[in-house]
């Protein structure tokens, strides 16, 4: 979804996956963008910060994240090179931020705030922060948000506590980090411009009542899952057997129909 020019990723209170918004114009320079990133565009790198009690899962969960970026980019003739960072020593930790909540634009200031050595040339970095608090909107402390992709900013944020409280009281249990790993997944798919938001659609499959969403209620980017069981439904339906691709046909069809 986009406010002001906010993607967020939903968690209703019940632990569901949800995601809401309006439909807004697509920019310019987000369309131009999603043509480098299926087209030109030689390498995408994930920079990842965290801080001290909000630590992303890490080794083999980010498979996920991995087979699904790999999916939407086959279909170019030379793939982008993609660093994904796996373990917390390839990725940056923040000092403590000790606060109850972040605005969007809080969030871009402190990403502002923290960066590594210049990227590789005509690359493309997304910024993916890992946070021990909560989005602050326009109604306050939201405690249900999972994630948010702040428009055009390539910057994404994580509310770990949100997550964390997805996980089950079970031995071995992995449902907190599968929950992780799809909204990273839902997250990417906006920032990358599905669905039709800079990514044009081939078949029209857009939830429009819910923005930049998908009709396909078994695709990463459909808008809801409105219930906990819901929730244990979809992380087991599809990540049951181990990480796969998310993605519904209509999102890899137009993934194809925009690469080169």
């Amino acid at each position: 979804m986009f406010v002001k020019n906010a993607s967020m990723f939903f968690g209703l209170i019940s632990l569901a996956l949800a995601c809401t918004g309006k439909n807004e114009s697509v920019s310019d320079n987000r369309a131009y963008e999603s043509l480098a990133f299926f087209q030109t565009t030689p390498q995408i790198e994930l920079e990842v910060w965290y801080e001290p009690e909000a630590a992303p899962y890490s080794d083999d969960d980010w498979n996920i994240l991995n087979i699904n970026l790999n999916a939407i980019f086959q279909y170019r003739s030379t793939p982008p090179t993609l660093i994904i960072p796996s373990t917390l020593s390839a990725m940056h930790t923040l000092e403590a931020q000790n606060r109850d909540g972040w605005t969007s634009s809080e969030i871009l200031s402190l990403a502002a705030a923290h960066s590594t050595a210049a990227m590789a040339a005509h690359g493309s970095r997304f910024k993916i922060i890992f946070l021990n608090s909560y989005l602050r909107d326009d109604t306050g402390i939201n405690k249900s948000v999972l994630g948010v992709s702040i428009g055009d900013s390539h910057v994404l944020a994580m509310f770990k506590p949100v997550i964390a409280s997805t996980k089950k009281a079970l031995p071995l249990d992995k449902t907190a980090q599968q929950v992780e790993q799809v909204v990273l997944v839902h997250e990417m798919g906006h920032a990358l411009g599905f669905v039709n938001n800079g990514v044009p659609m081939v078949n029209n499959y857009q939830d429009t009542a819910h923005g930049a969403h998908s009709i396909n209620k078994d695709c990463v980017m459909y808008w809801a899952n409105e219930s906990s069981t819901d929730l244990t439904s979809y992380v087991g339906k599809f990540l049951g057997g181990g990480a796969k691709v998310l993605w519904g046909p209509e999102v890899l069809v137009d993934a194809k129909a925009i690469s080169k």
